[in-house]
């Protein structure tokens, strides 16, 4: 049975951008194990409220708690954007960010550096303990991209793969550093429906293989009524309704402003 132990808690948060509100008092709560889905319509604020998260923007009103893996739960605004990893958060992004002109397996490992124990001198000399870690690391990222199923691929420059292959080295190394909560901006733009299935598959197998906790951005309705277990509805910023995909697709609020509301 799933857990309802709360990870994640947005309480009235706001985040203004001069005289524009892009979140407007919104609060929800994330327990683990749980795929939640975050929607709205274009400039709901949707990614702004990841960045709040993420601490990419830290001058928003209100607070924003998580439970750490030492079950502390901590406010994040205390924390930099450089050390939320290192907490157990990991995202993905709308553009895809990888390098080109890096091998797969590279690209993955470069989430692995908050787990590098040895300093910069040590990485000069290659010490046999920075040489240990690096190895135990390797084989850390070469097993997540086996079980994404493009371990053959881990040599491979990452320019010139196609999308779908992209979106899943991007989750390899978000992966990598060990998330409690893994938050994933718009995962199935770009692909095709076949790589959609996918992607559903894929991410039950993250919350269940990993242990780790899902909230997701995404466009694709589809997607987000078969795969989350609940669903947070925001409208310029503004909380419209929490509940589950079953529900949401009644709420009149959400017909409204986002699904289409019939005449």
């Amino acid at each position: 049975m799933m857990s309802k132990k709360p990870i994640l808690t947005v309480h009235e948060v706001s985040m203004f951008f001069g005289g524009l509100k892009a979140v407007d008092d919104l609060s929800f709560t994330i327990n683990e194990k749980e795929i939640i889905g975050l929607i709205g319509p274009n400039g709901a604020g949707k990614t702004t409220v990841f960045n709040c998260v993420t601490q990419f923007y830290k001058k928003y009103t209100g607070t924003i708690t998580y439970v750490n893996r030492d079950n502390k739960v901590i406010n994040l605004k205390d924390y930099d954007v450089t050390k939320i990893a290192s907490l157990g958060i990991a995202r993905t992004f709308q553009n895809i960010e990888l390098i080109p002109d890096l091998s797969i397996l590279d690209n993955v490992l470069i989430g692995a550096f908050n787990q590098f124990e040895t300093k910069v001198i040590a990485h000069i000399f290659r010490t046999p303990k920075m040489r240990r870690q690096e190895k135990a690391l390797t084989e850390k990222a070469e097993n997540i991209l086996k079980r994404l199923h493009i371990h053959h691929l881990k040599d491979m420059y990452v320019a010139g793969q196609p999308y779908g292959i992209l979106k899943k080295v991007e989750l390899a190394r978000a992966l990598i550093s060990d998330p409690r909560l893994i938050i994933l901006d718009e995962p199935a733009a770009g692909l095709n429906d076949k790589e959609t299935d996918e992607l559903e598959a894929l991410v039950y197998q993250i919350r269940d293989e990993f242990n780790t906790t899902v909230l997701l951005i995404e466009h694709d309705m589809g997607l987000v009524m078969n795969l989350c277990d609940r669903v947070v509805a925001i409208n310029f910023g503004k909380f419209l309704a929490y509940d589950t995909p079953q529900n949401i697709q009644k709420n009149p609020l959400v017909q409204e402003a986002y699904l289409g509301k019939d005449e």
